[in-house]
């Protein structure tokens, strides 16, 4: 019979070594399941970033602060599955160019929740499926780009998608946003071109530019007592036709 807490077992060997240098608080070359909760190292944009990882999924036990917009898995190119605990940050860069990534789960809630740092997920092609904070007012600049999300919904936290947020996303076929968005940035959906529906529901038209849709054809799915307000609005007008009320 073991004496003392049980320490967490990692799944992978690379991440846990890794990991050793900041929550192992007493040497033992363990880290239970206190040392994990209540160390908070604030670890710097190097402490995973390019390396060999496949899995993280045991970073949802780590308590953690960023010594600042760091990157913590940038670059991990064999990394497929993480995960993050509730209550920690969803950092600008955190996961991007993480081209095997194909299952990630994060916060309910981050505590940057009006973070602008961009780039997240960008070039996550392996990515399919995600399900965002509740809480996330921004989703900044080059956010999804050219990841292989399919379907993607914005709570109602959301205020602002970012310019180029989900730019060249070839397999994003439906997005839902909630109704606290104002702003849609410039191209933040422009070049999706299997995109077949966006629900919006906001009762006002959030500002967009031009060409936050350009290059795709999808319907556009609004509360229905907002219809005309859409159809005039400024840059949603060339959209009327495709401009449909929804009960939601």
């Amino acid at each position: 019979m073991l004496d003392g807490e049980p320490f967490i077992r990692f799944k992978d060997s690379t991440f846990f070594k890794l990991c050793l240098q900041y929550w192992d608080v007493d040497g033992d070359g363990g880290i239970t399941y206190t040392e994990g909760e209540t160390a908070m190292p604030s670890l710097p944009s190097t402490a995973f970033r390019e390396t060999r990882i496949v899995d993280a999924t045991d970073f949802k036990y780590l308590s953690w602060k960023p010594s600042n917009e760091c990157p913590l898995f940038k670059d991990c190119t064999d990394l497929k599955y993480a995960a993050i605990k509730d209550g920690m940050y969803l950092l600008g860069e955190m996961f991007r160019n993480c081209i095997s990534l194909e299952r990630v789960d994060l916060p309910t809630t981050v505590l940057d929740y009006d973070s602008k740092g961009g780039r997240s997920f960008e070039n996550c092609k392996s990515l399919k499926h995600i399900t965002l904070p509740i809480n996330k007012k921004i989703y900044a600049t080059y956010y999804f780009q050219e990841s292989g999300l399919e379907e993607l919904e914005f709570p109602d936290a959301t205020i602002e998608i970012g310019g180029y947020a989900c730019f060249k996303c070839g397999f994003l076929s439906e997005v839902t946003i909630g109704n606290g968005i104002t702003v849609i940035g410039n191209a933040a959906f422009n070049s999706c071109p299997a995109m077949v529906s966006c629900y919006i529901k906001a009762t006002t038209p959030p500002t967009i530019t031009p060409y936050t849709f350009d290059n795709n054809n999808c319907n556009f799915y609004v509360p229905r007592a907002s219809v005309n307000a859409y159809k005039a609005a400024t840059n949603w007008s060339k959209y009327a036709s495709r401009i449909i009320g929804y009960d939601f």
